[in-house]
């Protein structure tokens, strides 16, 4: 048998071995039985429609700082100062 992990919660915890993913503060969600095919689901799939979003906020800018440096400086050739960093 084998277990399925959820993605976002799946770390690699050595090297080399063959069962090196854990899964981190989550439990396994199915199993894969290799000798019969089956597959066992332990979750309940989302049966929300996706929806697109017009709605958000555009005026947001990304900042990169590092230590020492003054962003403050590079902030201030905005004409406004926007809604989101």
């Amino acid at each position: 048998q084998c277990v399925v992990l959820p993605a976002a919660k799946a770390r690699k915890m050595h090297t080399s071995r063959r069962d090196t993913f854990e899964a981190v503060n989550a439990e396994p969600i199915g199993l894969v039985d290799y000798d019969t095919g089956s597959v066992e689901a332990e979750f309940q799939p989302r049966n929300q429609e996706y929806s697109f979003r017009p709605d958000l906020e555009e005026d947001v800018r990304i900042v990169k700082s590092r230590p020492g440096s003054n962003w403050t400086s590079s902030t201030s050739s905005w004409t406004r100062s926007p809604t989101a960093l």
